[in-house]
């Protein structure tokens, strides 16, 4: 499905930007609180949608555990024409009692959960964490266990080294575990998701980091809080009570193609409709379309479909199917219509350039040979049957203002070359069988046999019929 087309976003904070990502333009609508949008035209949204992340608990003479980052949900998503609210999850926050978990963010139908707080302890109570938090390092063995998170994966354990060193674990991230805290370090939070919907390349909603308690040294940890959408707030030590860090809040991401923007180069107000399928070949380019609708249905097994360039206001209609084989290119098409059947098999068609404004109707089918160029048609007609078994049908130029009817048949032969064809007609049905019909003029009703003077030959009569010609091996 095509892209939806978004006319307006609304919301503190939101914001639209454009940027190309590999060669096509997307508006990008960024909202770090809750908003809405208005959907004109029903289609896809690409959506990066992140949880608030939970922060971490508060303590004294240890350390708590980090605060667990938000889901992070990515994808595309249909959407109807309407208006669509968007619910933005706040981080989590702490104070000297207590922590919280960082909020739900929705949008499209979607939802993505909050992270959990950390573990930690006051006044003499321990504060156990919750939904991914890291476990938190003081006296009560139940606040040091990290906790599951209900989505996916767990925050890491806390640890007590002796009674003046504790190190508490990380938070969960929305990608993975948080780490356990070892006898060196605290643990580190879990790896979030990175994305690039912006064009730039983010991690969101990853864990805090567990922290690590030295009695002898006391040097707190104090809280600080993350910058990154939906992570998880970090642990901190302490000496007195004192708030954990915070969560970061959550964010709701949408991106649809810039209105008006293609990947196709330079295409004007009509449309294009394409079916290509491919085994082992390749399907050339298509530039400056004009006003009107380009119809393809191009079918290639082992060859090269080239390029259609330039096309004016006309219509152009080509289903083609090559096997093992190429069709060549089509050019400078003017105010008129084409109307293309191209089959080759183990050969090749050539060009077709330079048509006014007349009308071409070509059947051509080729069997191991080559069907040559036409060129500089004049503003008449030209109706063409050409049917070529292992042999070669040469080049037809410089065709004036009258028409030519031409039907010739070869099997095993050649059939050369025909030029200045002036402002009359020329109906002409030659039938050659293992031979050839060589370069020159035929004069009325001469015929030159093998054995002939070159250039004289026989008028025929009789059984052959006044004026007609026919070729003797």
């Amino acid at each position: 499905m095509a892209y939806a087309r978004i006319s307006a976003v609304s919301g503190t904070g939101a914001t639209r930007t454009t940027v190309t990502v590999e060669g096509t333009s997307f508006d990008i609508y960024e909202c770090p609180f809750d908003a809405q949008i208005d959907v004109a035209t029903p289609g896809d949204i690409d959506y990066l949608i992140v949880g608030g992340g939970g922060a971490s608990a508060p303590t004294s003479y240890g350390a708590s555990g980090g605060g667990a980052g938000g889901d992070v949900l990515v994808g595309t998503q249909a959407v109807p024409a309407g208006t669509l609210a968007i619910t933005v999850g706040r981080g989590g926050t702490s104070t000297t009692s207590q922590a919280t978990s960082g909020g739900e963010s929705s949008a499209l139908g979607l939802t993505a959960r909050g992270g959990g707080y950390g573990g930690g302890f006051s006044s003499g109570v321990a504060i156990l964490p919750t939904d991914g938090g890291g476990g938190g390092s003081r006296d009560a063995d139940d606040s040091i266990f990290g906790a599951a998170h209900p989505t996916s994966y767990r925050g890491g354990d806390g640890t007590r080294v002796s009674g003046g060193r504790k190190h508490s674990g990380g938070g969960r991230g929305a990608g993975g575990n948080g780490g356990d805290a070892d006898p060196e370090t605290g643990g580190p939070g879990g790896p979030g998701i990175v994305s690039a919907i912006t064009g730039l390349s983010v991690d969101y909603g990853a864990g805090g980091t567990g922290r690590v308690w030295m009695l002898d040294v006391n040097v707190p940890t104090e809280a600080e809080t993350p910058s990154l959408p939906g992570h998880g707030g970090p642990g901190i030590t302490t000496r007195n009570y004192i708030p954990g860090s915070p969560g970061a809040g959550g964010v709701v991401i949408l991106r649809v193609a810039t209105p008006g923007a293609s990947t196709a180069e330079e295409i004007g107000g009509g449309a294009v409709a394409s079916a290509g399928s491919i085994s082992g070949g390749a399907v050339g380019q298509t530039h400056r379309l004009g006003e009107s609708a380009i119809a393809s249905a191009p079918a290639i097994s082992g060859g090269d479909l080239r390029q259609t360039h330039a096309i004016g206001g006309g219509v152009v209609s080509a289903p083609a199917a090559v096997a093992g084989g190429a069709l060549g290119q089509i050019h400078s098409i003017g105010g008129g219509s084409v109307t293309v059947q191209g089959t080759v098999t183990g050969g090749a068609i050539g060009d077709i350039s330079a048509v006014p404004g007349g009308s071409i109707a070509a059947q051509v089918a080729i069997t191991g040979g080559a069907l040559g160029q036409t060129h500089r048609i004049g503003g008449r007609s030209i109706a063409a049957r050409a049917t070529v078994a292992g042999g070669t049908l040469a080049q037809t130029h410089a065709l004036a203002g009258g028409s030519v009817a031409a039907r010739i048949d070869a099997t095993g032969g050649a059939v050369a070359q025909t030029h200045r064809t002036g402002g009359g007609a020329i109906a002409s049905a030659v039938a050659i069988t293992g031979g050839a019909y060589t370069q020159g003029q035929v004069s009325g009703r001469r015929w030159a046999r093998p054995g002939d003077t070159p250039g004289r030959g026989k008028i025929l009569t009789g059984q052959q019929g006044p004026g007609s010609l026919r070729a003797w091996q």
